[in-house]
Parts: structure tokens; C-alpha cells; sequence
């Protein structure tokens, strides 16, 4: 067991070593007399890079943004957050607009003149390229809101923040989450668009409802849905296939799609209150389903 411990002291000071981040200031201004700057940073491990960008406004604790954020999408509903102070900045739809699809096709499959692939192969390449170039002609950019913990930040901090940032909102759109031009692989950060703050955790305002301790769903600020169920680790909550129900909830109404479950299935989930989930949700069959009997 000794060796064990020691050995495991020995691989996490190896890691630990062998981990760096590397930080440029790529931005900077000033809000009542304090310093606001975003650094880009990236975590070089042995085996990767990771790429996020850390918020600073001087007297503040920073915030980062990570390759996650976008799924934070924007509220389903205007009285999710229960009254916690939110900021929204520019929320207007827009969209990563490709110009000149066959031009950008040409240049995306250039590389296959040069390369000694098997002729069908650069035909199925050229087919997968035409068709990702194709399908993404106009897409909307992701809207998304950050959370700021009101047990690290005080509210005068987030209101600083939420401040700096509405004034300054449209250049750090286009410096950070612009359209980048088009690869058949999307970059991180590539057409994302930040349209606000929130005081509080995500988790403050989930809506859960159960089944039980092991099966319940998750109802998130932006209305998308998630279902645990205990499965191979007993005392564990694991997040099952979307099997049940579609993972978003559908509005105007504040529906829910139904797949393989039934309104009656639903029903049996319930609130900490009481309340069931078809009580507070409207249900309807979802697309290409057929109904249940």
C-alpha cells in the first residue's frame, strides 16, 4: 500500500509539472477608474492544449469562459431566475453567414490534389466536405449567459462585471466569438455570442423532478431537459440516453416532446412541493414518433 501511495504522490507532481498555462492580455479598458482586461489563456499539458479566456476587473475575483458555456443558453422563460439579479447585453439573433460556398469548397478540399488518396476516397472527402459546407450556410450564432456565485462575488462585484461588460459587449463579441471563417471541423468559441450575467448558480434555479431518489429529470434555465437514473454504480446519479422525452422544452407553452413515455409515465414525477411535472408542463407527441398506447 506504501508503494502504492508513494507512487500515486510521484504521477500527480509529474503531471502537475508538466502542466503549464500561458496567459496574453488580449483586451483591455477601464470602468470607474478600474482596470478591466481578458487574457487568453491556454493549459498545455503532455498530451493537450486547452484554450479558455480569463474576465479581470480589478478589486474583483476574474471569472473564466470555457469550451462548455455556450450549452447556457438563454432562459426558457423570463421568471426562471425568481427575481435574482440577471444583466442582459445584445440578445438580437444572428448568424455565421457563409458568402461563397463553392469557393470555400475548393479551398477546403485543395489539400487532396497533393495527397496520394485512393480515388473513391477523395470523392467520399469531397461529398462530406460539399455537404458540411452546404448544411451550414446561415447558422445562428450561440447565445449564451454565464453565472456569477453570489458566495465569491458580492452583488456590487456583479454589478461592476455585468456594467463593464454591457459597454463593451460588441467588441468582445467579434474579438472572442466571431464567425471565424468556415472549417469542416467548428473551433471552440466560433460564432458564439455573450448576452449577459446572472447572480446565482445554474443549479439555484433547476427544476427537479422525481421518481424516486435514483430516477428524476433535471429542467435547466434554458429549458433543456436531462434524465438520471441509477445505473452500474449503486448510490451514483448517472445522466441516461434521452430516450424517454426530447431534451428541450418546446415554447411558446412550455411543452414537453414526448419519444417512448407516455403523459401518464410523466406523471409520477414530482417536486419537492408535490407538484407533477405534466402539472406544471404541457406534453405532446414528439416528431416522428409513434404515439404511445
Amino acid at each position: 500500500m506504501r508503494v502504492l501511495y508513494m507512487l500515486s504522490i510521484i504521477l500527480s507532481f509529474i503531471a502537475s509539472a508538466c502542466t503549464k498555462t500561458q496567459r496574453q492580455d488580449i483586451y483591455e479598458t477601464t470602468y470607474n477608474d478600474k482596470k478591466f482586461r481578458i487574457q487568453s489563456c491556454i493549459r498545455k499539458t503532455y498530451n493537450s492544449n486547452y484554450l479558455y479566456y480569463r474576465f479581470i476587473l480589478d478589486n474583483s475575483k476574474p471569472f473564466d469562459v470555457n469550451s462548455l458555456d455556450y450549452q447556457h443558453g438563454l432562459p426558457y422563460t423570463h421568471d426562471v431566475f425568481n427575481g435574482a439579479p440577471s444583466k442582459y447585453f445584445d440578445t438580437t439573433i444572428s448568424y455565421c453567414v457563409i458568402e461563397n460556398p463553392e469557393q470555400l469548397y475548393e479551398q477546403n478540399s485543395a489539400y487532396l490534389h497533393s495527397q496520394d488518396y485512393p480515388e473513391a476516397e477523395k470523392n467520399e472527402i469531397k461529398k462530406f466536405i460539399k455537404e458540411e459546407i452546404y448544411k451550414n450556410l446561415k447558422t445562428e450564432r450561440k447565445r449564451f449567459l454565464l453565472y456569477l456565485d453570489p458566495q465569491k462575488y458580492s452583488l456590487k462585484e456583479f454589478e461592476d462585471i455585468s456594467n463593464v461588460l454591457n459597454l463593451h459587449i460588441k467588441e468582445i463579441n467579434e474579438l472572442i466569438f466571431s464567425c471565424k471563417p468556415f472549417q469542416v471541423s467548428r473551433g471552440n468559441y466560433d460564432g458564439w455570442q455573450f448576452c449577459g450575467l446572472v447572480y446565482g448558480n445554474e443549479d439555484d434555479f433547476c427544476e427537479v423532478y422525481s421518481k424516486s431518489k435514483e430516477d428524476f429529470f433535471k429542467v435547466f434555465p434554458d429549458g433543456r431537459i436531462a434524465h438520471y437514473n441509477e445505473l452500474s454504480a449503486p448510490g451514483k446519479n448517472w445522466l441516461s440516453g434521452q430516450d424517454f422525452i426530447y431534451s428541450k422544452i418546446k415554447m411558446p407553452g412550455k411543452i414537453i416532446q414526448l419519444k417512448t413515455y407516455s403523459k401518464d409515465d410523466l406523471a409520477h414525477y414530482q417536486n419537492k412541493k408535490g407538484e407533477s411535472i405534466t402539472s406544471n408542463f404541457k406534453t405532446e407527441q414528439g416528431p416522428s414518433e409513434e404515439p404511445n398506447k
